[in-house]
């Protein structure tokens, strides 16, 4: 399989890391993500980076053994619903889960600020993620702390 074309207009070093709680904001922040090859071909689940999206699938000669091809490549709003159906679902197993990448962070309740539900879309260095070499984006459950 030959790599899909990507979007020259966002460059090789797309950087995201939007922290927020509403559908309306996941849905944009996965539609930035997906922006940069239009499609999603394949997921990692990593413990510690949550849900990456990758765009590169398991045919490719460069993908990890620990990638899942989807059956058809993803649009950003079929990347979306599914990516939001797995943050709920990682909710209902943990509602105390912390941010891996912060693990400071108070968990619902606690600390002198008022804690909601939310997650995080986000990516690394030159897009990587757990070094993943395609992937689009990673998710993870995150507080939304509000202030007092």
């Amino acid at each position: 399989m030959s790599k899909p074309e990507r979007n020259r207009e966002c460059g090789d070093n797309l950087h995201l890391d939007i922290r927020a709680k509403t559908r309306e904001n996941f849905n944009l922040a996965i539609q930035i993500a997906v922006s940069f090859q239009f499609q999603v071909r394949s997921y990692a689940i990593d413990p510690k980076k949550g849900l990456v999206l990758l765009w590169i699938g398991k045919d490719s000669d460069s993908s990890k053994a620990t990638d899942y091809p989807f059956p058809v490549p993803l649009d950003a709003k079929a990347a979306a619903d599914m990516a939001w159906a797995w943050l709920q679902e990682e909710w209902e197993k943990d509602p105390k889960v912390r941010v891996a990448c912060d693990p400071d962070a108070p968990a619902y309740g606690d600390g002198d600020v008022i804690s909601e539900r939310g997650f995080r879309v986000y990516n690394e260095t030159w897009g990587k993620v757990a070094g993943h070499e395609y992937a689009l984006c990673a998710i993870q459950p995150a507080y939304i702390w509000l202030g007092k």
